[in-house]
């Protein structure tokens, strides 16, 4: 389900120092990420997709025995689903993987939930032979899983199971060399779900996924961020450059992609001529990239 994906990330989810390698004895969520979770499924079960599988992958950190859930990300309107499968639309996940790790570059993929119809609160056999062709790269050479179903019953959860009204979520661990699923008790601690700001702004971030993910990929100071113009929200994109005080700054929004030079706490509007993100940044980058005459040329600044 993440093979592909993991294998344009690069380095920043592989297996790293020696704590990480400690077997996992526990998965912590933040309070935020226990929300998400269990509101995201209660809205999707009420959807015109209710009858399909969803799911979420999880960003934190590993600290010794744990596995420390900071972030949900959905799988993305643009999953492919069915009633036995979930294959998520991982170039949007990428997207949103890079937009989190402008404040935390310690965020890494802990863990992979998705739901069952039925009452099958186990991985299936095809689960687990999906996710060891991948698990073994994740820090410490393991990950923690959850299957969530509708069918909870009075009495008290089992230690690796959540459950609220009729929804249960069943945590379990997998390391590349278990033959089978383990139960993994579950913990819940106050945090936020560092993804849920990108909620407000997933369609734009599934609208240009493609472009920005060239721009994180190809250009080394990138950082996106969520914020608000008017009460709308926006997806911002800072692009630093390489002369002191000046960056880009892309405002996209569902109405329009705005370009901005910051030059010295002066801010001017850019129009590129060029509707596809990336392209237009690289057309500006292009321009700047002259004499200074030419950078301020008027075909290229509005104002």
């Amino acid at each position: 389900m993440l093979m592909d994906w993991l294998k344009k990330l690069g380095s920043w989810w592989r297996r790293g120092d020696a704590a990480a390698d400690a077997r996992l004895e526990r998965i912590i969520l933040t309070d935020g990420v226990a929300r998400t979770l269990f509101g995201d499924f209660q809205d999707h079960r009420r959807s015109n997709r209710g009858g399909e599988e969803i799911g979420w992958l999880l960003l934190g950190h590993r600290e010794g025995n744990n596995a420390v859930a900071l972030a949900a990300l959905p799988a993305g309107t643009q999953r492919d689903a069915g009633v036995a499968h979930v294959q998520f639309h991982s170039d949007v996940q990428e997207l949103a993987s890079h937009v989190l790790r402008g404040d935390d570059k310690r965020l890494t993929i802990v863990g992979v939930v998705h739901t069952h119809p039925g009452s099958m609160r186990q991985p299936s056999s095809g689960d687990l032979q999906g996710d060891r062709l991948w698990v073994g790269q994740l820090r410490g050479g393991e990950g923690a899983f959850a299957i969530g179903t509708a069918d909870a019953h009075s009495g008290k959860p089992a230690a690796h199971q959540q459950c609220y009204g009729d929804l249960c979520f069943s945590w379990y661990a997998l390391a590349e060399t278990d033959s089978h699923y383990r139960p993994l008790p579950v913990q819940v601690t106050i945090g936020a779900d560092l993804a849920k700001p990108l909620h407000a702004v997933w369609d734009l971030i599934e609208t240009h996924t493609r472009s920005l993910n060239r721009l994180f990929r190809q250009l080394t100071k990138v950082r996106g961020e969520v914020t608000q113009e008017q009460g709308t929200p926006l997806l911002a994109v800072h692009i630093g450059l390489p002369e002191k005080k000046q960056c880009l700054r892309l405002l996209l929004s569902d109405a329009a992609a705005r370009y901005y030079w910051e030059r010295d706490g002066e801010l001017l509007a850019i129009d590129p001529h060029e509707p596809q993100v990336d392209r237009a940044v690289f057309v500006i980058l292009a321009e700047l990239a002259k004499t200074p005459a030419a950078a301020e040329n008027e075909t290229l600044v509005e104002s």
